[in-house]
């Protein structure tokens, strides 16, 4: 069984970084709604956004759509609304805010009872961006996933990948946590 919900999603759903402007026309209005996000003032980062969606700056070239979809995601009022714009950002965003956004997008949709769905979205994080930071902590999720379709072995398997980074990172520890309960004895009395 899944053993987190909506409250995990929501404490995942802030950024492990803040990507911060990318190009010159990011103007003002964006970066006024990410901070009014990171503050938790959620209305004023939605009017910050769709004034900045609006404008002229988001219609270049070399606008950071992926970012502002991103953060529209973060601020969705329901689940249905920040899937479709955490996977419109995967698909349009730059490197950091597609791989991001694959990343909630698989997370939103494990705690929703769609692990295919999350596993294959995991999958084109890891495919799409090889080289990204968010890779082992994809594998850590990938456990979570697998255990969730009930298959312990493949999960550990994830886990030993998720867990092959420093020691003092966090998502080592959490990955070498997972892995204690696989030589705990878990997966003999699964069948695996």
């Amino acid at each position: 069984m899944i053993r987190f919900g909506l409250a995990v999603l929501a404490a995942v759903a802030v950024p492990l970084f803040s990507p911060g402007p990318l190009r010159s026309q990011v103007d003002d209005r964006l970066e006024a709604a990410e901070l009014a996000a990171d503050a938790g003032d959620v209305e004023r980062a939605r009017r910050f956004l769709q004034d900045w969606l609006n404008s002229e700056a988001a219609a270049l070239p070399d606008a950071d759509v992926g970012r502002a979809l991103f953060l529209r995601a973060r601020l969705a009022a329901n689940v249905d609304s920040a899937e479709v714009d955490y996977l419109e950002a995967a698909v349009r965003g730059g490197e950091r805010h597609a791989a991001l956004a694959r990343l909630r997008l698989a997370q939103l949709r494990l705690t929703e009872g769609r692990p295919v769905l999350a596993a294959a979205d995991l999958d084109l994080l890891r495919a799409d961006f090889p080289g990204s930071p968010l890779v082992p902590e994809s594998w850590l999720w990938t456990g979570l996933v697998l255990e969730a379709l009930g298959d312990p072995a493949a999960a550990c398997a994830a886990w030993t990948k998720a867990a092959s980074g420093a020691p003092s990172d966090p998502i080592t520890v959490q990955a070498t946590d997972e892995l204690s309960r696989c030589s705990g004895g878990r997966n003999e009395g699964s069948g695996g």
